[in-house]
């Protein structure tokens, strides 16, 4: 009996030596694949720092968390209400919450709300495509806080907290950009669980990119699912674009940025920057932030719905969904305009070097047949301009902080503008506006006010 108990301490004492040998770095590996996070998170930018809100109706309580490029972190934990009546929201007025995922759209402020809704809300973009497909019917689902003592199960359908808490997530909340999902319980897994998940949607994005960049639209719809027909009206104009810019201009290609992808009941949502490079990644442009709705067929990921989350306007300014081309036609028109106002500034500094050199047929070039000044016209302005030039040795005319804006055919330029002779000096704000005229921008106003 004594013999197998030394037998045993001896075992015992053996153990210990063994395993205190053992380096921690290996006890770390074999913590069993690393930490628990909800299962909701699949993949998140790897730039910066990016906030969920995440809350689980069978508890009644809202998490904040926060990914910084690395891991997932718990930030705050806070109870809430939800709706009065269990279970996920199918039509309006049934005093559910709806579960799944969804962005902020607007803030709104505490002056604008009645006192029940606390020191302010933000609304989600409930319903979105995915809930459309699904039959899901319902508005004006908000966060927002309140003016009374917080309830398990207490709203019509929005998710509610104090106002304390409200004003700590605000901190936190960026309109089209902070996701709020909604689920009944929250399921855990092992962080980075969805390494090949993430993998295959990042490179179904980038296939799709690939058809706008240079494929056809049986390319770029064979990434959908057969059951959704996204909207491809844009398609033919924008392959005359890509011609036109494979002609003047390099398309590099059509790109994605700050992707986020999470997932809720099968369904995965990724929501990204989009935008077009070009002349070699020297010129970028913004065409909006996407959000896709995707799901596995056979270990496939197709896109089953799609929309837009912020969206690019037209020229009219006019909210015309995403569109490469609208996005491409607001870059070419400011590009344009930088280049009009250069040759504009340009134009300014020589007509101030002709009318400091005195040498009045220059200067005359830089006038419109249409000039009126003080009851002159073009001809009697230049002839005025003549007697006083002939009045002074000198004259030295220049501009500073020169500011040019042009709309609707005209520019309006201003700049603080410094006059010098032998005889007289004035300093005063100048205010310039030229006309088109044979293809040349002219004066066509002249407005001074000394300073």
């Amino acid at each position: 009996m004594f013999r197998f108990i030394r037998l045993y301490l001896i075992g015992l004492l053996f153990l210990c030596f063994l395993f205190s040998s053992i380096p921690s770095v290996l006890f770390a590996d074999i913590n069993f694949l690393g930490k628990k996070i909800p299962d909701v998170f699949v993949s998140a930018p790897q730039e910066d720092t990016s906030y969920f809100i995440l809350v689980e109706k069978n508890s009644q309580t809202l998490y904040l968390y926060s990914y910084d490029g690395s891991s997932y972190e718990r930030v705050l934990t806070s109870p809430c209400s939800t709706g009065k009546v269990k279970g996920a929201k199918i039509v309006q007025g049934d005093q559910k919450t709806p579960e799944g995922i969804y962005f902020f759209d607007h803030k709104y402020e505490a002056k604008h709300l009645a006192a029940i809704y606390g020191d302010g809300a933000f609304s989600m973009d409930f319903p979105n495509s995915l809930d459309g497909l699904l039959q899901i019917d319902g508005s004006s689902i908000w966060l927002h806080g309140t003016n009374k003592e917080i309830k398990p199960r207490d709203s019509n359908g929005c998710v509610v907290v104090d106002n304390n808490i409200l004003s700590e997530l605000k901190k936190y909340i960026t309109l089209k950009n902070t996701p709020i999902i909604v689920v009944d319980e929250i399921n855990y897994i092992r962080e980075n669980s969805y390494k090949k998940e993430a993998k295959e949607i990042l490179s179904l994005i980038s296939e799709t990119n690939k058809a706008i960049e240079n494929g056809t639209y049986q390319n770029y719809l064979s990434f959908y699912s057969p059951d959704f027909l996204p909207d491809i009206t844009w398609w033919i104009e924008w392959i005359n674009y890509r011609k036109k810019l494979n002609k003047n201009e390099i398309l590099n290609s059509v790109k994605q940025d700050n992707i986020l992808i999470l997932k809720h009941k099968g369904f995965y949502i990724a929501a990204f920057d989009k935008y077009i490079k070009l002349n070699n990644g020297s010129e970028r442009i913004y065409t909006g932030k996407e959000k896709k709705f995707i799901k596995f067929n056979d270990e496939k990921p197709i896109i089953i719905s799609e929309e837009p989350l912020e969206i690019v306007k037209s020229s009219v300014e006019k909210e015309k969904g995403l569109s490469l081309i609208t996005a491409y036609e607001k870059f070419a028109r400011n590009r344009h305009q930088q280049a009009e106002i250069a040759a504009i500034n340009t134009r300014i500094n020589s007509w101030l070097k002709a009318w400091s050199s005195k040498d009045i047929n220059s200067y005359a070039q830089y006038y419109s047949e249409k000039f009126r000044f003080g009851g002159m016209n073009r001809k009697a302005w230049l002839k005025n301009k003549q007697k006083i030039n002939n009045k002074y040795k000198f004259i030295k005319v220049t501009a500073e902080n020169m500011r040019s804006d042009i709309k609707n055919n005209q520019c309006t330029v201003t700049f603080i503008q410094k006059y010098k002779s032998d005889a007289y000096q004035a300093k005063g704000i100048k205010t310039i506006t030229l006309i088109r005229e044979n293809n040349e921008w002219k004066i066509y106003r002249e407005g001074w006010r000394k300073l």
